[in-house]
């Protein structure tokens, strides 16, 4: 009788273990089934993200601390790209997140900046002791959140949106303070900021309303530099400081899409960008272009400089004739592009340099852009359009850069 109960104790015991575990792996496999159905990378802005990034739902990391459950897959790029930095590791890192607290639920996914000096992205947000990055964070449908800022494991909100809130919180549930600080330089030092420039110069031949050819000059560089303060507030934390200016520089257009970087914002337009294409016997070649954006550093009403970025998510539709006279060459797609891209270049810098460290608003920058950018390409394209309220059906491109040149889409 004893042995029976024994291993009728024992059994119990196994069988109410196992059922736990089973009831464990159902609760992931069923949180697994539900970030599948929920995240939409294909609709993401980021196109590095819509189509080079794929999520890993078999292995789902669930914690729970403090009334935070916290539910993480990995996700990871098909082909891994690399860049050079001085200030970030090489990789980007992603993750999605999803948090439930309070009976509420939040989701993100998470592009993941490391610094350089800090130890890899652990691919949680648990273990982020000794981690210093940057995350870019999105909604499982592809809006742009805002960023978040960790700094040796303590997350702060800097782009300041509710939206991101639970998922600081969540991150400083396991944030182990340090004593070790390092101290910025005081307000009153400053450091110089050097930037080259490398620009493309052409030549258009026109005979009249012709245009005959577009040649390529060469490059111009120029070089300026600016003499600016370090910041007053922030941690007083020199690789903090150095992140809350990455991510003042990682600018967000009015509906929340993410622009980029920086040194991505003050590129020159790439003919990329453009994808002409005209019906059937047509003399009429259209390309439609969204997210367009220049950056230019402007005055505040206190006289404080502020980098800013005027943008155009909505589509904005260029048109130009295919032949201007019978007998004359036809204007190619590839020549459209290219001719497109120098316009469209040549208008930023004319803002830039008529209004650059000046007091203005953004509506002034924007409808003096409008105006420039429609009269400039009526003038270089012989009677060529642009119209930034279409209504076009026409599959619409993202606007891209080029790193020093607007491109040759016009090369065979």
């Amino acid at each position: 009788m004893y042995k029976f109960i024994k291993y009728s104790v024992f059994t119990f015991t196994a069988l109410f273990l196992l059922s736990c575990q089973n009831d464990e792996l159902e609760n992931k496999q069923e949180n697994a089934k539900v970030a599948k159905t929920n995240l939409e990378l294909a609709k993401f802005s980021n196109l590095n993200i819509a189509q080079n990034v794929e999520a890993d739902f078999e292995k789902v990391n669930e914690i729970e601390k403090d009334n935070f459950k916290i539910s993480e897959f990995s996700a990871k790029e098909k082909v891994v790209n690399t860049f050079e930095s001085n200030v970030l590791q090489s990789q980007l890192k992603y993750q999605g997140v999803t948090i439930e607290n309070e009976g509420k639920s939040q989701s993100y996914f998470l592009e993941v900046y490391t610094l350089a000096k800090s130890v890899a992205y652990p691919q949680t947000i648990t273990k982020l002791k000794g981690f210093t990055g940057g995350l870019n964070v999105y909604s499982f449908n592809g809006e742009n959140l805002g960023s978040v800022v960790v700094r040796n494991g303590e997350a702060k909100n800097i782009s300041e949106k509710e939206d991101l809130d639970v998922l600081t919180k969540a991150i400083n549930l396991f944030y182990v303070p340090s004593e070790i600080t390092s101290k910025i330089p005081l307000c009153d030092a400053t450091y110089t900021q050097t930037v080259w420039l490398t620009q493309d110069v052409w030549r258009i031949i026109s005979n009249g309303p012709k245009i005959l050819e577009v040649i390529y000059v060469g490059e111009k560089v120029t070089k300026s530099t600016n003499i600016l303060p370090y910041p007053c507030d922030g941690s007083g934390d020199v690789e903090a400081i150095k992140l809350q200016r990455m991510a003042h520089y990682s600018h967000y257009s009015e509906n929340g899409q993410y622009l980029g970087e920086s040194s991505t914002l003050g590129l020159p337009p790439s003919c990329e960008s453009f994808n002409f294409t005209s019906k059937k016997g047509a003399n009429w070649q259209e390309a439609v272009v969204k997210n367009i954006y220049f950056r230019i550093i402007v005055l505040d009403n206190k006289g404080a400089r502020v980098n800013h970025v005027v943008d155009f998510p909505q589509g904005v539709l260029f048109g130009m004739a295919i032949n201007f006279n019978k007998g004359n060459v036809d204007v190619t797609p590839g020549v459209a592009a290219t001719v497109s891209a120098i316009v469209l270049n040549k208008v930023m810098n004319d803002m830039d340099a008529k209004y650059a460290r000046t007091e203005v608003s953004d509506l002034i920058l924007r409808t003096e852009f409008q105006s420039r950018l429609i009269k400039e390409y009526r003038e270089y394209t012989n009677g060529g359009t642009v119209n930034f309220n279409t209504g076009s059906s026409l599959p619409a491109t993202n606007y891209k850069t080029n790193p020093s040149r607007t491109g040759k889409c016009d090369e065979n």
